[in-house]
């Protein structure tokens, strides 16, 4: 029980922890120095027409989702497949989603989900009649930029949206009489739950893939 012996043992100890966190430093050393010069982090390219991203972007903005508690419903989805570029929003009453024709592509397919507010900087310099016709966008798995315009992009999986605009896994498509069919259709006074909130919505449905009131 001496006080000076355990004093001792104890600086002996910490000796000890010190030089192995030394050696655990020296052996991690070279593999960091691996990770830096590993494979680069594969980028995907695809040039559009500026004003063609602008309505886009302007499209599917209104369905960005603004709840704290869903911040993967905050930004844009960015998706780049055989397609093409696809934006998509949603807040989980309203879904929106714009097509982006592409003029060229390199890299592979990707999705990134865009904060809102970048996305909106990137539709102020896409609305911008000063900025070339075309634009570049570039995309890696955790990074977007366009142009001047850079920025994270946010960690979360965007939904299915696909499986929401199929049926029977076929897409739906809806004429230019979707403007019409909502003025004439009925509509009922529903609630929600999350909030107590009431609002109007129009009734519609599908009858062999098509809009019917």
């Amino acid at each position: 029980d001496d006080p000076v012996a355990v004093d001792g043992l104890l600086a002996e100890h910490l000796r000890l922890l010190a030089r192995g966190l030394a050696d655990a430093r020296r052996e991690l050393s070279p593999v960091r120095s691996l990770l830096a010069e590993g494979e680069p982090m594969p980028v995907t390219t695809v040039t559009v027409h500026r004003e063609e991203l602008a309505a886009a972007l302007r499209a599917v903005r209104f369905a960005v989702g603004d709840d704290p508690e869903l911040p993967v419903l905050g930004g844009i989805l960015f998706e780049v497949g055989p397609a093409g570029l696809t934006l998509v929003a949603t807040d989980r009453y309203r879904l929106a989603a714009a097509p982006v024709r592409v003029m060229d592509r390199t890299g592979p397919a990707v999705e990134a989900l865009v904060p809102a507010a970048l996305a909106d900087r990137i539709g102020e310099l896409a609305a911008d009649i000063a900025t070339a016709t075309t634009l570049e966008v570039r995309l890696t798995a955790t990074t977007i930029g366009v142009g001047p315009v850079e920025g994270e992009l946010l960690p979360d999986d965007f939904p299915d949206f696909r499986r929401l605009i199929t049926e029977h896994g076929r897409p739906v498509r809806v004429d230019a009489g979707l403007r019409a069919a909502l003025a004439a259709a009925p509509t009922r006074t529903l609630v929600r739950d999350q909030d107590g909130d009431s609002f109007e919505a129009a009734v519609l449905g599908i009858d062999g893939g098509a809009l019917v009131v």
